[in-house]
């Protein structure tokens, strides 16, 4: 695979007012493996054919089978590796911090809040969400907010028996959310604890334990991934691109970005150039 494609971060651009994503399509022939990524959205996906696989969620294996939701939290990084090619299937992105702005303020805030984080702690795999609930969020228009809000909460069926399921996952999903709208900073381990109302010492011991990554590592990756959609559709020096995502200073940056993508900023910019 070309060094330019592999990309861990995939970015899903999604209206405030739009917080749900509906994508229906099929596995590549030949295809036998989907690298490793992740997306700051909540990932719900529905395999309607083919002999399953497995999946690798924060360095966790779990066997699918077709017919059996998929629920990926924000952040998570994933992998797929395919028992058969030319599976069809139909993925849901949910954008949970737009979807939970739409009850900002509201008397109904906390309950949601609630509910999704007992969403997000349900299994990978052999949960609780079954097909009718599949069937029923397929047909919303993702442009009808109200419809969409309809049929996200009437997933809380699927959590009457997560009720004493572990938190932590969707957790620090909003703590990476904080770090995703916040990379471009001077910010910190005691900043990230402090926006989920978490002690510096517990944050710190649960990060990689939840992420797979330490701290700077992944704070890094995002602000790696900022700068590279910047080298690939901006003008900017890669002096200013460093500063604009967060980058103490521009040797930093430099290093960074080489054990990340193999290469220096200049080098890959001037790739994509060739490439075009």
């Amino acid at each position: 695979m070309d060094i330019l494609s592999q990309r861990l971060y995939e970015r899903r651009e999604m209206p405030v007012d739009e917080p749900l994503k509906i994508i229906r399509g099929v596995t590549k022939a030949g295809e036998k493996k989907i690298p490793s990524h992740f997306h700051s959205v909540l990932e719900l996906v529905w395999f309607r054919n083919g002999a399953g696989g497995t999946i690798v969620v924060d360095g966790t294996r779990y066997r699918y089978k077709p017919r059996e939701a998929i629920l990926i939290r924000p952040y998570a990084m994933q992998s797929y590796e395919l028992a058969s090619a030319m599976q069809r299937h139909i993925l849901f992105f949910l954008d949970t911090s737009s979807f939970l702005s739409l009850f900002a303020g509201s008397l109904l805030e906390e309950k949601v809040r609630s509910f999704m984080d007992r969403f997000c702690a349900l299994p990978v795999v052999k949960n609780t969400i079954t097909r009718a609930m599949i069937d029923r969020l397929s047909r919303v228009t993702v442009k009808n907010t109200a419809a969409v809000v309809s049929a996200v909460l009437s997933l809380e069926e699927a959590c009457a028996s997560a009720h004493n399921a572990p938190k932590e996952g969707f957790r620090f999903a909003r703590a990476l959310d904080y770090l995703e709208k916040n990379y471009h900073r001077k910010i910190g381990l005691g900043d990230a604890a402090g926006s989920i109302g978490m002690s510096t010492f517990y944050f710190s011991r649960e990060f990689k334990r939840v992420t797979g990554e330490g701290f700077v590592e992944f704070l890094n990756r995002i602000r790696l991934n900022k700068a590279e959609g910047l080298l690939r559709y901006s003008r900017s020096s890669v002096t200013e691109i460093a500063r604009a995502t967060g980058f103490s200073s521009l040797s930093y940056f430099n290093n960074a970005f080489k054990r990340y993508h193999r290469m220096a900023p200049n080098q890959f910019r001037q790739a994509l150039s060739r490439n075009s």
